[in-house]
C-alpha cells in the first residue's frame, strides 16, 4: 500500500490511523472513477487541513456498500455451511 502511487492528495491525518483504517482509505481512494476523484480533489482543495476523508460522503457511502457485501458474503458462507452438516 503506497499512497504515492494514487497520484492524489493525502490528508495528513491519514498518516495517523491505524493500519486498518489506512488501508481501507487506500483501497476507497484506488477504487474512485474520474467523477468521484474530481469531487475528492475540490473537496480537498476548498477545506484544506480541515478535510476528513473518513467523514466525507463519498467515503461513507463506499464503506457502507463495502459492510454491506462483506456481510452479504459472510451470511451466504454461512447459510451453505449450514445446509452441508
Amino acid at each position: 500500500m503506497n499512497f504515492n502511487d494514487l497520484n492524489l492528495p493525502i490528508p495528513d491525518n491519514v498518516y495517523k490511523k491505524t493500519l486498518e483504517t489506512q488501508e481501507k482509505i487506500y483501497s476507497y481512494l484506488s477504487n474512485m472513477n474520474e467523477l468521484e476523484k474530481t469531487a475528492y480533489l475540490i473537496a480537498h482543495e476548498h477545506l484544506g487541513s480541515s478535510f476528513n476523508i473518513l467523514k466525507s460522503n463519498g467515503y461513507k457511502e463506499w464503506s457502507q456498500k463495502t459492510e454491506t457485501k462483506t456481510e452479504t458474503k459472510t451470511e451466504t458462507k454461512t447459510e451453505t455451511k449450514r445446509e452441508s452438516e
